[in-house]
């Protein structure tokens, strides 16, 4: 038997353990409800790329877990399934961002941000 296939069956025969998350869910939401907040009061490049830091680590987070799940790799539907939805999220980043400088209204920002949401909510739950 090969040493490749020995470790895959030794991982399948071992119980699974229990994992504790890298980063509190809560937590990282709570900064990501604070960081749109001081997005729409100030309406700076400056607050929308620490919005946009904040949801990066939201989605490296998402991915290292789902690596960690499923044993270091992606099933390949799985896989391309993150990879779309993370496109999306960085699509409306990019959008959001040009919103702040071509001065859109409140709503529109708003409008954006609850996008990026409900694509997080997506991929983390």
């Amino acid at each position: 038997m090969s040493t490749r296939l020995a470790h895959t069956t030794s991982s399948l025969s071992s119980p699974p353990t229990a994992r504790q998350p890298k980063v509190d869910l809560t937590k990282q939401w709570e900064r990501l409800d604070q960081q749109e907040h001081r997005v729409l009061t100030r309406m700076t490049l400056e607050a929308v790329d620490a919005y946009t830091r904040t949801v990066k680590e939201m989605l490296r987070g998402a991915l290292d877990e789902q690596q960690t799940e499923i044993g270091g790799y992606f099933s390949p539907s799985g896989g391309f399934r993150y990879m779309v939805r993370i496109k999306s999220v960085s699509t409306e980043l990019e959008n959001l961002r040009q919103a702040i400088l071509h001065h859109s209204p409140a709503s529109v920002v708003m409008q954006r941000m609850d996008l990026i949401r409900g694509l997080l909510c997506d991929i983390l739950l």
